[in-house]
């Protein structure tokens, strides 16, 4: 078999801790020899469990030029830099996910900071701080448009709004997160997407292999029933989407939250609350950085 059949990819090399191999692969690539032990604090860097998000997308990843390249870059900064300066340029831990107000005003106030950092990168208008943003509701305000929706919010969604009363976009990436006078449902929101629910839950089908017409169902249900039946958190104004939570659970207290947007037309309810949300939104700005500075 070919040598270059046998030989492992820069990530597996990675993955199995192999310095010395990860040495040679870097030495063949830039006619020089790295310090092992430079290199063993880059292996580390990467792996540090609230390390870099490396390595591209599923769709996307990175070829072994770039990771050695990205290698590189770091055994460049070591020269420069003590190890610590180094690692405060990557080695960010994620803020958990908030589950009271306490915990919601740090997450917020480290994603404010990484919101302003990566809006700069990308020249971004910085953050807006209008009346709504950053200012806490009162439980006043809360009761009054849980009566007006007819719901009781679940406790990521209250605890957010008691922290600050909506939130900006992040650019053309997040869309913003209104305040609470301004929450509806989707078809006082959005007649457009609403009329799109609409025909998803009455789409006659059928999808091929779906002899007990399970998928079929499920599209109508997924794409239709529960959108039209949501609440949305914003509206679509700057082309960014729009977040919608579910209000109608059966098993939990947390509504199940997403967002829909013309380039991506299809729902994906693809978190369990709020919360987890607003971390995926958070954890996204961070690989933004990292790919940045990378």
């Amino acid at each position: 078999m070919p040598d270059a059949m046998k030989r492992k990819s820069i990530p597996e090399l990675i993955a199995m801790s192999d310095i010395a191999e990860l040495a040679s692969r870097y030495s063949r690539r830039y006619s020089s020899k790295p310090s092992l032990d430079c290199l063993r604090l880059v292996h580390d860097l990467i792996t540090d469990p609230h390390g870099p998000l490396l390595g591209g997308t599923n769709e996307s990843p990175w070829s072994d030029e770039t990771w050695l390249n990205w290698i590189h870059n770091r055994l460049m900064d070591l020269e420069s830099r003590p190890l610590e300066k180094v690692r405060e340029r990557f080695v960010t831990p994620t803020p958990p996910t908030p589950d009271s107000i306490e915990t919601w005003r740090e997450f917020l106030a480290a994603y404010r900071l990484l919101a302003a950092r990566v809006a700069g990168m990308e020249q971004w208008p910085q953050p807006r701080k209008d009346g709504s943003s950053y200012r806490p509701a009162t439980e006043q305000a809360l009761e009054g448009t849980e009566n007006r929706l007819g719901v009781r919010f679940p406790s990521s969604l209250r605890e957010f709004y008691l922290v600050t009363n909506g939130w900006p976009a992040d650019g053309w990436i997040h869309p913003a997160i209104n305040p609470l006078d301004s929450l509806n449902y989707l078809e006082s929101h959005e007649r457009g997407l609403y009329a799109l629910a609409d025909e998803a839950e009455r789409y006659a089908g059928p999808f091929n292999d779906d002899p007990d017409r399970s998928r079929l169902n499920d599209y109508r249900f997924q794409q239709g029933t529960r959108v039209k039946r949501s609440i949305a958190l914003n509206f679509d104004t700057d082309d960014t989407g729009t977040v919608l939570v579910d209000p109608i659970v059966e098993n939990g207290t947390e509504w199940p939250c997403g967002s829909w947007a013309h380039f991506n037309p299809a729902m994906e309810w693809s978190h369990r609350s709020f919360s987890e949300y607003m971390c995926a939104r958070y954890n996204f700005l961070l690989s933004m950085e990292i790919e940045h500075e990378g």
